[in-house]
C-alpha cells in the first residue's frame, strides 16, 4: 500500500505525547511528504535524517520514526495503534524494542483478534516466549493492563491536515492545490545551480509568500512573476522558463517532469535547447520503461518530444546529449 506521510504524523504525535519532542512530532508528516513515493528504505533514510536534524537519537525516538515510515494510507492497524499506546515498549520486559504485538488472551483460548484491549506492545523474544498462552499460564505479568487510545481518522486528517480552510477560489480548502512559495524557491535553487543567486531566490519565496496569492488563478501568478522577473532583469531563456514553471507548483509536492526540468535546466536532451517544457521517456512506457523513474526521463523540448514519438533514441536516430541521473531536491520543512 502506498505509503501515507499524515497518517504518520498523527501516529507519531500519538507516540510522543508527553515526552520532550512532542511538538516536533507534529512537523513529520510535512517533512515526508516530499518522499512519500520513494522507497521503504529511502523514507527510513528521510526519517533517520529528520531525527539528526532534531538531534533526536535516542532508541526509542529511531525506532518509532522508521516504523512511522512505513504506515500506509489504508490507515492505522490494530499492531500500529498498540506501538503507540505503548510508546514502543514491551508490555512483559519494559524495554524499548517492541516492534510486535501480543493478544493477552490468545485467540486459540477466545481471545477478541482486534479488540485493542486484548491486545498490548511487545518484544519479539516476550512475544515468542509467551506463545499461545495467557500471562498466567507463562507466568510473564504485565506491567500495565492495555486501555483505549482514540486516534485521527480518515475524517479528522481531511477535517484538521487536508482541508483547514476554504477559500474563495478553492471551495473544498485543499492545501494541497494551492500555490507554494516555498517549494517554488527550492526548485529554482536546483533550477539555477551553479548561477549565484540564492539571495534572488530567498526575495523570490518572501516576496510570494506576502502577496498571499496561493489559491489566485495562473493567469494572476504569472503576471505577478513576470513583473519580479522584469524587476530584478531576468530575461534569459533559462529564468524565464523555470520562472513562468514555478508558479505552478503546490504544495503537494514536485510533479516528475518540474523535477526534470529542474535536473536539465530546461535543455533539451536531444536538440540541445533551453527550451524543453516537456518530458519524455527514454525507453517508452510501452516497452517496459519505468514511468516514474528520474533515469528513464530526460527534459525535452515539443518538436523533439513529438518526433521522437513512441520510440527509443536509436530507433529514431536521436542520440542523448547526456545520460539522465539522481539527483536529491531540497527538504522544505
Amino acid at each position: 500500500m502506498p505509503f501515507s506521510p499524515q497518517f504518520a504524523g498523527a501516529w507519531l504525535t500519538v507516540c510522543w505525547r508527553d515526552s520532550e519532542h512532542a511538538k516536533v512530532a507534529e512537523t513529520f508528516s510535512s517533512y515526508m511528504e516530499a518522499c512519500a513515493r520513494e522507497t521503504p528504505e529511502m523514507r527510513e533514510f528521510n526519517a533517520l535524517r529528520w531525527l539528526y536534524t532534531h538531534a533526536i537519537r535516542e532508541e526509542f525516538y529511531v525506532l518509532s520514526a522508521i516504523t512511522a515510515a512505513r504506515i500506509p494510507k489504508r490507515g492505522m492497524s490494530p499492531r500500529l495503534k498498540a506501538l503507540a499506546r505503548d510508546k514502543m515498549r514491551c508490555a512483559y520486559c519494559g524495554k524499548i524494542n517492541a516492534t510486535t504485538v501480543d493478544h493477552v488472551i490468545p485467540l486459540s483460548q477466545g481471545g477478541a483478534l482486534r479488540d485493542f484491549l486484548n491486545i498490548v506492545a511487545a518484544c519479539e523474544d516476550c512475544n515468542q516466549k509467551k506463545g499461545g498462552r495467557t500471562p498466567e499460564e507463562a507466568h510473564m505479568r504485565l506491567l500495565w493492563q492495555p486501555y483505549w487510545l482514540d486516534f485521527p481518522t480518515y475524517k479528522d486528517l481531511n477535517r484538521l491536515v487536508l482541508a483547514p480552510t476554504p477559500q474563495k477560489g478553492n471551495p473544498s480548502g485543499t492545501k494541497y492545490d494551492l500555490f507554494s512559495p516555498q517549494r517554488a524557491g527550492d526548485w529554482l535553487s536546483v533550477c539555477w545551480r551553479g548561477l549565484d543567486q540564492y539571495y534572488l531566490i530567498a526575495d523570490f519565496v518572501d516576496h510570494f509568500s506576502s502577496l498571499d496569492i496561493g489559491n489566485a488563478p495562473h493567469r494572476k501568478r504569472n503576471v505577478a512573476v513576470r513583473e519580479w522577473a522584469r524587476r530584478h532583469g531576468l530575461k534569459d531563456a533559462l529564468h524565464a522558463a523555470s520562472l513562468m514553471e514555478s508558479v505552478t507548483i503546490r504544495n503537494g509536492g514536485l510533479r516528475l517532469k518540474s523535477k526534470v526540468l529542474a535536473r536539465d535546466k530546461f535543455r533539451c536532451a536531444y536538440c540541445g535547447k533551453t527550451n524543453a517544457s516537456t518530458a519524455d521517456h527514454v525507453i517508452p512506457v510501452s516497452r517496459g520503461g519505468h514511468r516514474t523513474a528520474l533515469l528513464n526521463v530526460v527534459a525535452a523540448c515539443a518538436k523533439c518530444n513529438h518526433r521522437k514519438d513512441n520510440r527509443t533514441p536509436e530507433e529514431a536516430g536521436m542520440p542523448l546529449l547526456w545520460e539522465p541521473r539522481e539527483i536529491e531536491f531540497p527538504m522544505l520543512f
